[in-house]
């Protein structure tokens, strides 16, 4: 059976790195205590809210803020603000212009729904303006199952891999960037297969590097995440295996440097975009030649 999937690439965690150009709303919020909300009102009427912020605990900020809001069918929890890196200095904290960092990660649920529109006007009421996107991850859901056929191809002497830009000539050489982790059941300890393949500088912390992992998207929701959200969004599939890439920021500006285009966060919605981005930097980890089949990432996720 021909392997065919037409989904398109899917964000499924994004940070955002602003400035704070009208810094009213980031003095109200330095001033709340811990379990204290800051309501941003409606700007044709003030006594509406439109959405609220609320302090809560961080791990890497000393302000954390939930921002909650009405998505006009039930109270949702869009993302997280946040700055003041923790035992971060003055340098680390501002912009080289002056401006205050500000950074948003956006929930995972708000990812698959159209909630995630609400981000430009969250940016603007919060007097906000882009700097870059910190992080990112994109993904590519199929219905086939993918680790197995990249297995297979890293075993195969007929199938060139090319790691991280070089050509592996020596294939009884240790390679630390790939793992394989196989999970199941008592009787059947290969039941699901994940790899993962990351750059030299991203294997201690894939905050240095880009990482490419490939799973059992179905199980992982099953047993782990619990992310019904994710299977109901694709009208829930029995089968669903995900490839993924992580982005960090100079990886993300880089490309949009390089196909010349407007550096917006409006580069989320763009389907051309992110189908590009994914690609590209899906093959600058770990690509395939043969001269036998064809052993493109193209080709392996039903693109071809």
């Amino acid at each position: 059976m021909k392997r065919v999937c037409n989904r398109p690439i899917q964000l499924d965690a994004a940070t955002l790195c602003y400035e704070v150009v009208h810094p009213y709303y980031f003095e109200q919020l330095s001033h709340l205590e811990m379990g204290e909300r800051l309501d941003v009102n409606d700007i044709e009427d003030e006594s509406q809210s439109n959405f609220r912020l609320y302090r809560t605990e961080g791990r890497y900020f000393e302000n954390v803020y939930a921002i909650r809001l009405d998505n006009g069918t039930r109270d949702i929890e869009f993302g997280h603000l946040k700055f003041n890196l923790a035992r971060g200095d003055e340098q680390s904290n501002t912009h080289t212009n002056g401006l205050r960092k500000v950074w948003l990660s956006l929930n995972n649920e708000t990812l698959y729904s159209k909630d995630i529109f609400f981000l430009t006007y969250i940016e603007q009421r919060l007097g906000l303006e882009f700097h870059n996107v910190t992080s990112l991850d994109l993904c590519l859901d199929t219905p086939f199952s993918v680790s197995p056929l990249v297995k297979a191809y890293l075993h195969n002497k007929d199938v060139t891999a090319i790691l991280n830009g070089k050509r592996i000539i020596d294939r009884d050489e240790d390679r630390p960037e790939i793992t394989y982790t196989n999970s199941g059941s008592l009787n059947k300890q290969d039941k699901y297969k994940t790899v993962n393949i990351k750059q030299r500088n991203a294997i201690k912390d894939k905050s240095k590097g880009i990482t490419v992992l490939t799973y059992d998207k179905t199980a992982e929701i099953s047993n782990a995440s619990d992310k019904q959200y994710i299977l109901d969004y694709y009208g829930n599939p029995k089968r669903l295996y995900r490839t993924e890439v992580h982005l960090n920021a100079e990886d993300i500006k880089n490309y949009v440097e390089r196909i010349g285009i407007q550096y917006t966060p409006l580069i989320l919605f763009d389907e051309a975009i992110l189908e590009g981005m994914f690609f590209h930097y899906l093959g600058s980890v770990i690509r395939f030649q043969s001269r036998k089949m064809d052993a493109s990432w193209e080709h392996l996720l039903g693109r071809s």
